[in-house]
């Protein structure tokens, strides 16, 4: 094996490591924006199937606070400080649904794409 050689396959073997940490990087970021966004619809929506109250995350419970998807003041347009008509409560739904959805997929497109370019350039 000559010098060459051996500096040629340090290099693959480098550009492989940098792959690896790139897609770590990558999919930690994914995870965290799955976490953030979906990952609380889908807990709100199995605590207002519990309850029996689809209202549950747009009203203010019991000691005065507001739900994931309420408790800030961006998504604070979603609060509802009564139970209030069937559209209103869709439109919610719908919108919070869509989020989940379009991010959820999203979320794991890019994964496996990143997955795919990982293992494109790996061989």
């Amino acid at each position: 094996m000559s010098a060459v050689d051996a500096d040629l396959g340090a290099l693959v073997w480098g550009v492989r490591l940098v792959l690896v940490v790139s897609l770590v990087a990558v999919l930690g970021l994914l995870w965290s924006i799955w976490r953030s966004a979906v990952r609380p619809v889908l807990l709100e929506l199995r605590r207002s199937r519990h309850a029996g109250d689809w209202w549950a995350p747009w009203v203010p419970r019991e000691d005065g606070s507001w739900g994931p998807l309420t408790d800030n003041r961006w998504w604070a347009e979603f609060r509802a400080r009564e139970r209030g008509e069937r559209s209103a409560l869709a439109v919610r739904w719908g919108v919070w649904g869509g989020v989940a959805l379009v991010l959820g997929v999203g979320c794991v497109a890019a994964a496996a794409a990143a997955v795919v370019g990982v293992v494109a350039v790996w061989v």
